[in-house]
């Protein structure tokens, strides 16, 4: 008889645990999360073969030998490697949704989407922050649609008072468009707009009373120009005299500087024309460029930021 198997297939109670596993601290948010490896497979702590077949009157002079396992060829056609682990192919695939601890890229609250509409807010849907005092109280959800035959993840900021927004590496710049570098919130503008009440900051009742607004930007003269808000109400317009200028704390270096913010890199972004066009563009910095936006479609690994909270979004495609 076969000894009795050992089972070793686990996983760790321990979210915090699981999220080092998940988050690579890169920081390119297209590669975080490479390492993960969600499914484990079972294995055997024991694997002694089969004892010798007894036989009921064996001779004296023979000696029962071990059944054979197999023929002793070797297997054709594909490897075991090249199998690939069971997923199930009737029901949506399992996101994962993390929330990264305060000044951690590493360290994050772990939530498994299996399928349907999941919203996030400060005090009401199925991810509640209640602490966050900038975000909505239904701030943004994220749904998984079916798609011919392709089950796909979108995001979809429930008209937010604030805004929600994406981790980028480049992007274009268009009136009116916001987008945050450290603390403060910055928006690229052509002249003479009045975008106080910009898109998505109107609110519903139950915002206004509880959810603190980072204020309306009024803007000059000059075109174009940026426009910075911090979120002690301080508030700056800075107009762009060339096709090309760098954002950072380096006063030196930069023809926008914000040198008292000291989660913004020395050079941090830069915003730049190309045939034509305004464009934003991240410059390797520590803490992100973040660029809002209203809805997105969630094919790849993807970060995100709601208030102060920064998620990391990974659909069951972008595994390994």
């Amino acid at each position: 008889m076969f000894d009795k198997l050992k089972q070793i297939l686990g996983g760790s109670s321990n979210p915090t645990a699981l999220a080092d596993d998940l988050i690579g601290d890169r920081v390119d948010g297209s590669a975080l999360g490479d390492g993960i490896d969600a499914i484990r497979q079972t294995q055997m702590l024991d694997e002694t073969v089969m004892a010798p077949r007894r036989e009921s009157s064996p001779a004296p002079t023979k000696v029962a030998k071990p059944r054979r396992r197999g023929s002793g060829r070797r297997p054709t056609g594909r490897s075991k490697s090249s199998v690939p682990t069971y997923t199930p192919t009737l029901r949506p695939p399992t996101a994962i949704l993390a929330a990264f601890d305060d000044g951690s890229t590493q360290d994050a609250e772990l939530f498994r989407l299996r399928g349907g509409t999941h919203v996030i807010g400060r005090d009401a849907g199925d991810v509640q922050f209640p602490h966050e005092v900038l975000m909505s109280s239904r701030h943004a959800e994220l749904q998984c649609r079916l798609e011919g035959k392709q089950y796909v993840w979108h995001f979809n900021d429930l008209n937010s008072r604030n805004g929600s927004f994406f981790r980028v590496g480049r992007a274009p710049l268009t009136q009116g468009q916001e987008f945050i570098l450290g603390r403060n919130r910055l928006c690229f503008r052509f002249a003479s707009i009045d975008i106080d009440a910009g898109p998505g900051e109107s609110g519903g009742d139950d915002d206004l009373s509880k959810t603190q607004l980072v204020g309306g930007i009024r803007g000059g003269d000059a075109l174009p120009e940026i426009v910075v808000r911090g979120l002690d109400g301080s508030e700056s317009i800075h107009q762009i005299a060339r096709d090309h200028i760098v954002i950072g704390s380096d006063e030196a270096t930069c023809a926008l500087s914000l040198p008292q913010d000291p989660y913004v890199s020395p050079n941090h972004a830069r915003v730049f024309r190309e045939a034509g066009e305004w464009k934003l563009e991240d410059l390797g910095s520590r803490n992100a460029t973040w660029f809002r936006m209203s809805s997105a479609r969630l094919d790849q690994m993807t970060e995100f930021q709601l208030g102060e909270q920064r998620f990391y979004f990974r659909p069951h495609a972008a595994r390994r």
